[in-house]
């Protein structure tokens, strides 16, 4: 039950996900403002829908039917096919944008959002439970659950030095890589500068803080994860199901609460072609490692730059350490 209902508020969100983007952007494309009120409009929008919730719908029946989870990925296809179909219709009304923008990814130097010690907190928890699993030995119990399916608990660790440590070593590389991943977008993002575009500058820097600060405090769901899995709590499945669905809550409405309003063209140069089915931007040309999405809330990866795809090296490497491990 608690997949399903993660499916469906996921879903959900997606669902309205096109009507948080600026009106100058139309599923990843460069459209007049009044478009979005055209009857062309509300049928893409409609179509994106259909394929959304019908993927959904399959992902859970799929799921319940064979008890096995890996099916909800086909909600995750549905976006991803949507998207890719809405943005190829939405192409045949873009019109040009503005590239004309000052883009300065070296000033001016600001202070990283929350300091030193908002990167290493997650850290300290971990190494602080790594502490106190060696003082307090002989009363973690002989068998740990770690993963929850539909049916309860379906997965285990035995009691032993290199399962116990092995998983808070895995926790500390996961939160690691979301400090890093805040720390991309605060020194590796697009910046505006230049009069012209002042009040978007403005707005965008501060948006582009709140994700720093928002993905340091992701950083803390795995120290979380690794301390409710080693305390084991009454019904530790919902504990973690409840941090996380707290944690996204909480990340989806800040950020939706907060996300940029311009609607000046000099607020994204980033020209159609390079953002592939409208989710995927790719442009060699640009420097800028993390750039604004088009659709959607938040930052996305430039996939022409190498260092985008070290990230994705570290994360495969950080995930497949968990597999080997467990």
């Amino acid at each position: 039950m608690i997949v399903i209902a993660v499916v469906l508020l996921m879903t959900a969100f997606l669902h309205f996900l096109p009507a948080w983007t600026r009106p100058d952007l139309f599923f990843a494309v460069t459209v007049d403002p009044y478009f979005r009120a055209s009857g062309e409009a509300r049928r893409i929008t409609r179509l994106y829908r259909i394929v959304l919730w019908n993927c959904m719908l399959l992902a859970i029946a799929l799921s319940v039917l064979t008890k096995r989870q890996e099916f909800v990925l086909l909600s995750i296809a549905g976006y991803y096919c949507g998207t890719a179909v809405a943005h190829r219709r939405a192409l045949a009304h873009a019109v040009p944008g503005d590239s004309a923008v000052e883009v300065n990814l070296g000033a001016p130097r600001e202070a990283l959002p929350g300091g030193p010690v908002a990167m290493l907190v997650p850290l300290a928890a971990l190494g602080v439970l790594a502490a106190w699993v060696s003082w307090n030995w002989s009363r973690i119990p002989e068998r740990l659950a770690v993963h929850w399916g539909v049916h309860g608990p379906d997965r285990w660790i035995a009691r032993t030095p290199h399962s116990i440590y092995g998983m808070i070593a895995q926790d500390g590389a996961l939160s690691l890589v979301f400090i890093l991943i805040g720390m991309g977008i605060f020194y590796w993002s697009r910046r505006l500068t230049g009069s012209a575009a002042r009040s978007a500058a403005a707005e965008q820097n501060r948006f582009r803080r709140l994700n720093v600060q928002i993905f340091f405090v992701l950083a803390s769901l795995p120290a979380a994860y690794a301390w409710i899995i080693v305390l084991q709590p009454p019904a530790p499945g919902a504990w973690l199901a409840g941090v996380a669905l707290l944690v996204a809550g909480f990340y989806y409405a800040v950020l939706i609460r907060n996300r940029p309003r311009f609607t000046a063209r000099s607020s994204d140069s980033t020209p159609n072609s390079c953002w592939k089915l409208g989710i995927f931007y790719f442009n060699p040309a640009d420097p800028a490692v993390f750039v604004l999405q088009r659709f959607g809330i938040g930052y996305t990866l430039n996939f022409a730059s190498g260092w985008a795809w070290a990230g994705f090296a570290m994360l495969a490497a950080t995930i497949s350490l968990r597999v080997v491990l467990r």
